[in-house]
């Protein structure tokens, strides 16, 4: 009997929210859920945790169903409270179909001392209306094509001169400027491509075996390494100065890689974010996957031959 008291006085005395911590809650909220065709909304999504936890995100792509399109999205913020960090991210959509969607629930992971727990937002719906057209008002007349009058006066002295000009900067530069040069010998420098670096090292972390040996962070940050300096190579991109939430952002928008090697590549960077940040430590076959899929997102988004008209053929993003 006093044991039992004694439990009832522990709790009285302590709150629940201080023994066990902050359980992590999710929601999504839209701005307005009623717009026109084309009107586009702002869809927020909310996440509290306690300040020990590591949270994911969900990564989205460019539609959120087959009629709710994603137009932009904003990266992550995080608010700090007495009870732990909110985390908020903004999602802009519209459609460009009437009738009302679903936008289906969220998926969002959290690791605490006790796992990896994943955590599901509720479902919302949203409605678009057709354009309403006033088919009372008359249809106004075509307005027919008129012709552009011609200035006044005579310009063809204007073309002479035109035409003159190249042949004057022709004459200057074959009598005044050109003059023999004398030959040159460069030595030439043979650079490698920059896809053909990251297989190479790639191959050198394998050999190291880390992750066998128990290196897991050593492992996952070599590999997030070497694909972040192929990015700057292969496409001109400061990706060893940008977060995995930004180079998410600025793949998606660039649409120079097809969905699969986008998701190949998002989930060995938050793998690698997860291993280095909070202490996540992969099974095998994570780690296996990890490295097969940074081998085909190089395979695959390496320069193709001059001839091919590929969307990998862009330097840039």
């Amino acid at each position: 009997m006093k044991k039992t008291l004694w439990y009832i006085i522990a709790i009285l005395a302590f709150p629940v929210t201080q023994i066990f911590g902050q359980s992590p809650v999710v929601s999504i909220q839209l701005k307005n859920d009623s717009l026109k065709i084309g009107e586009q909304t702002v869809l927020i999504l909310n996440l509290s945790a306690d300040k020990k936890s590591k949270v994911v995100f969900p990564i989205v792509k460019d539609t959120l169903t087959s009629q709710i399109e994603i137009i932009e999205q904003s990266g992550i913020d995080s608010i700090f409270n007495a009870n732990g960090i909110d985390y908020s991210q903004k999602i802009y959509v519209t459609a460009f179909d009437s009738g009302v969607f679903v936008i289906p629930a969220f998926k969002f992971l959290v690791q605490n001392q006790k796992g990896v727990d994943s955590i599901f937002s509720t479902p919302l719906s949203i409605y678009f209306q057709d354009v309403q057209v006033d088919t009372a008002k008359p249809a106004k007349a075509i307005k027919t094509v008129r012709d552009i009058p011609e200035p006044p006066g005579d310009y063809n002295w204007l073309w002479w001169l035109l035409l003159l000009i190249p042949i004057a900067a022709g004459l200057y530069y074959w009598f005044k400027v050109r003059k023999p040069k004398p030959k040159v010998t460069i030595e030439s420098v043979i650079e490698i491509p920059a896809h053909q670096k990251a297989l190479g090292s790639l191959q050198d972390l394998e050999n190291e075996k880390l992750w066998q040996k128990g290196f897991y962070k050593k492992y996952h940050s070599r590999l997030s390494e070497i694909i972040r300096i192929y990015l700057e190579e292969r496409y001109k991109v400061p990706a060893l100065e940008k977060t995995t939430a930004e180079i998410s952002l600025m793949i998606r928008n660039s649409k120079l890689v097809s969905i699969s090697e986008y998701e190949s590549l998002m989930q060995l960077l938050q793998l690698a974010d997860m291993v280095k940040f909070a202490r996540y430590n992969p099974i095998g076959s994570e780690n296996e996957m990890s490295f097969k899929n940074a081998t085909s997102f190089v395979e695959q988004t390496k320069p193709l031959t001059q001839n091919s008209t590929d969307k990998h053929e862009g330097n840039g993003i």
